[in-house]
């Protein structure tokens, strides 16, 4: 369920309080009540008021005095507030409420339908302020959750926002790149145009980091002309194991070239020996005998060049 606007009224007189609580019920709103200072004081730290109205004249604390204590602490220094009073009107008080912090003044006795106005005015900039906050605080957790770095820039190329995942791949301390150009962590930036694909982004230690960046335009009011949303994804252990593999493959193919040169020795060292035992042989049977294993021999050498020129496996047609 929605929470309603609250809002404070401080008098220390009972028949007051119960007035303005009347006259508030016209506004759907959720009505707090304090008799003195201290009491206020309670309360505004206690809730989150869209509007307080204070009565000028009480004892021990007034109500000038408790705007200035509201005013001091920056954790209701934005309240803003009314003042009441039915014994101080001329231009003095009137300027006296004013630098306490007010942003209106009502005389006694006042008429419920301006209180009801002036009352309205407050809560619809609450509300609206409340709205802004939550859709800021709905955009953020949105950041938050994305895994790849996020940079927004304005016009003039400064970074405008970041989300954590970029914060934590480069290094940088909350809000630390703010202002900055992109150039700072994008050296391509600063050159020239930034094309999508791997670009290098840079720690603020110094250190390159390889990402898969993108970016697209960002148009609105508050850009001007536009500006531009950046995405990275680190592709560090992409590229680590791309080195693993290259180097992996290197070591096969030094493997696979000794391999290949050792069996073709050895295969040349039998033919020899098939060749050299046919010369003391008289009996054919025996000869053709060698002659096929020579042959065979030679196909086996012939076959294992192919397999060990070829790129690819397939290719090869041992058929022919």
């Amino acid at each position: 369920m929605k929470e309603k606007p609250k809002i404070l009224i401080v008098d220390d007189q009972p028949e007051n309080l119960f007035a303005l609580e009347e006259t508030l019920k016209a506004l759907d709103v959720d009505v707090i009540s304090a008799t003195n200072g201290n009491d206020a004081l309670k309360q505004v730290l206690n809730h989150d008021f869209a509007l307080a109205l204070l009565d000028v004249q009480m004892p021990g604390m007034n109500g000038y005095e408790l705007a200035e204590l509201m005013r001091s602490d920056e954790r209701v220094q934005q309240i803003p507030i009314i003042f009441f009073s039915a014994i101080y009107s001329d231009d003095y008080h009137l300027f006296k409420g004013y630098d306490s912090g007010a942003v209106d003044f009502l005389v006694k006795p006042y008429h419920p339908s301006i209180l009801l106005n002036k009352c309205r005015v407050f809560i619809k900039l609450y509300t609206q302020k409340r709205e802004i906050e939550r859709a800021k605080n709905y955009i953020d957790n949105i950041l938050a959750s994305i895994h790849e770095a996020l940079i927004v820039t304005g016009p003039e190329g400064l970074i405008e926002k970041i989300n954590q995942a970029t914060d934590k791949l480069l290094g940088y301390g909350e809000h630390e790149l703010i202002g900055k150009p992109l150039g700072v962590i994008l050296p391509e930036a600063a050159r020239e145009s930034v094309s999508p694909g791997e670009q290098i982004l840079i720690t603020r230690n110094g250190r390159k980091i390889p990402v898969l960046f993108s970016s697209s335009t960002l148009r609105g009011e508050q850009l001007g002309s536009r500006g531009m949303v950046y995405v990275a994804t680190d592709i560090s252990a992409l590229k680590r194991a791309e080195e693993q593999i290259r180097a992996s493959l290197a070591e096969k193919e030094l493997l696979l070239r000794e391999l290949y040169h050792r069996t073709k020795n050895n295969l040349q060292v039998i033919a020899s020996l098939l060749s050299l035992q046919s010369a003391y042989t008289k009996d054919e049977r025996v000869l053709r005998i060698f002659r096929e294993i020579e042959n065979r021999i030679k196909s086996m050498a012939l076959v294992h060049k192919y397999l060990y020129q070829s790129k690819n496996l397939a290719e090869v047609d041992l058929k022919s």
